[in-house]
């Protein structure tokens, strides 16, 4: 945890998330029920252990700043999930989930991206799909590797534009629905 860093109003993982756990049911891409646009979580102080325990990348990478909100950036960073091999956890992993077509120009964006390509650090783009539905995603290094090689950021730019759109294209079928009983 970065010291001092703070959710605020953000909400972005009261959104995009699927929580499947026995305090909170949340479907994909659905605002929470607890959330307020205002003062945020209702009830932050008494949260389920699973929303206690989870943090996006911006409270944990003090590499980043607070233009990397997931709010003010268009860019939520979080763990890639359960497919995810432990040799890739290793080597650092991440899930960029883009949320605003303006955050793949952003040169902070574009440095994050080729300083994780260049360290071998597996990348997965991802955008969100609709409610209900999980996010369409994509590992992004093989192709980015050339571009980021030859410091083309104009390349970085096309090809992460492109894979967002093939993202966004995605036809989403069966959604995915919380199973638990709620208690």
């Amino acid at each position: 945890m970065v010291p001092g860093r703070e959710c605020g109003s953000c909400g972005v993982c009261c959104k995009i998330p699927f929580i499947d756990d026995e305090a909170l049911q949340k479907p994909p891409g659905a605002l929470c029920v607890n959330f307020d646009k205002v003062a945020g979580c209702k009830i932050y102080r008494t949260r389920p252990q699973v929303c206690r325990d989870y943090y996006c990348g911006w409270r944990m990478m003090p590499n980043l700043d607070d233009d990397w909100r997931p709010d003010k950036s268009g860019v939520f960073i979080t763990d890639p999930g359960d497919g995810v091999s432990q040799q890739y956890r290793e080597r650092g992993a991440m899930k960029l989930v883009i949320g605003s077509a303006r955050a793949i120009s952003r040169p902070a964006f574009l440095d994050f991206i080729c300083d994780m390509v260049e360290r071998g650090a597996p990348i997965y783009l991802a955008v969100p799909g609709p409610v209900g539905h999980l996010m369409a995603e994509v590992q992004a290094n093989a192709h980015l590797a050339g571009p980021v090689r030859d410091k083309d950021r104009q390349r970085i730019v096309d090809v992460i534009t492109g894979l967002v759109k093939d993202l966004v294209s995605f036809a989403y079928k069966t959604p995915v629905m919380p199973m638990r009983e709620r208690h």
